[in-house]
């Protein structure tokens, strides 16, 4: 596997907030434009009984962007104008039955088709809807046969890897109609993010009762586990986002930070460092030779070469982020989307 490449001098242009430098590091030169969208305060929306529903997760392919809402919908909008998103159309997600609202907490689209993990008191339950009519988005079918609490998901090709509370199940979705369980890894372990390559899983858990993330790399076909390495064991430490990027992984680990981890040989991998970033680290994207992790009011932008950091002040909550070209769009629990565009700066 080819490693990290060494990075490219870059500039950062916020399309909607400040982007600051902090911190006396070395850092390529920044800079940036401050524009508000026109109508972002439709991003977020107040229901009754003061309950707020707010942004958790974001999609985003091509210029539209699909967005999971903590009270029962997904939300689509066309960000083909930057400065004045449009909001396309809504799908409202029901229990199995078309009951009781279900919360979003997971979004993944592949296709004409979002793969949604939904939640409510019962359960978790994945719902797979037709989103090829961004203006009437269509429920396909639904699945909650999970073995606890359902955390991340996967879509690969036709299968889709769901993390639970309790282990792994991998589904067959080549019939988006019916999906089935191929096979079920289970282990005493509350799991977090997961990442898929053609020849491995690699979960992020947490062990039950002791504090502590761990990475288990999984061999997909006979569902055995084939190494663990304890990354922490400070109680602050929570299995988040896993990323694979050549022969490293990152995982995020709450208030911990960015583990990365040398998977060169996946049988015994070796912790390599701590990526200190700002905030509670949730998720960890990859973009080109960079890492993007939201956290807390904070999204970091760190190159894991120079040991370089950009941090993005959000004006709430950041939750979730997702990256399209050359635009990181990001979910402010206060401003809603806020989209980052990204530009290689020639060397000088």
């Amino acid at each position: 596997m080819d490693r990290i490449r060494q990075p490219r001098p870059r500039e950062m242009h916020a399309l909607a907030l400040y982007l600051p430098i902090l911190g006396s590091l070395s850092v390529p030169q920044l800079s940036y434009s401050v524009e508000q969208p026109e109508n972002n305060k439709t991003f977020y929306t107040f229901l009754g009984g003061g309950k707020l529903s707010l942004p958790v997760d974001i999609a985003v392919a091509g210029s539209t962007a699909y967005v999971a809402y903590d009270w029962d919908k997904l939300g689509i909008y066309d960000c083909s104008d930057p400065m004045k998103l449009r909001q396309l159309g809504v799908y409202k997600a029901r229990t199995i039955g078309g009951g009781a609202p279900t919360n979003v907490d997971r979004v993944v689209v592949k296709g004409h088709t979002a793969f949604l993990l939904t939640s409510w008191g019962g359960g978790s339950i994945l719902q797979l809807v037709d989103i090829s009519n961004s203006r009437s988005p269509k429920l396909i079918s639904q699945y909650d046969k999970f073995n606890g609490t359902a955390r991340d998901l996967v879509v690969v090709g036709s299968r889709v890897y769901v993390s639970t509370g309790f282990g792994i199940q991998i589904l067959d979705a080549s019939d988006q109609r019916a999906l089935t369980t191929l096979r079920t890894y289970n282990d005493a372990l509350s799991f977090g993010g997961l990442a898929v390559t053609d020849r491995y899983i690699f979960a992020a858990t947490r062990s039950v009762p002791y504090p502590g993330v761990t990475l288990l790399v999984i061999d997909p076909e006979q569902l055995v586990c084939i190494a663990a390495l304890n990354l922490e064991m400070e109680a602050s430490a929570t299995p988040g986002g896993v990323a694979i990027r050549g022969n490293r992984a990152f995982i995020a680990a709450g208030s911990r930070g960015v583990y990365e981890i040398d998977i060169s040989n996946p049988n015994a991998p070796v912790r390599d460092r701590r990526l200190v970033i700002a905030g509670d680290a949730k998720w960890v994207i990859p973009w080109d030779d960079w890492l993007v992790v939201p956290g807390d009011i904070r999204i970091s932008f760190f190159d894991p070469q120079k040991d370089t950091a950009y941090f993005l002040e959000g004006s709430g909550r950041i939750n979730a982020a997702a990256i399209s070209g050359d635009r990181v769009f990001f979910l402010d629990d206060r401003k809603g989307i806020v989209i980052v565009r990204l530009t290689v700066k020639p060397k000088q």
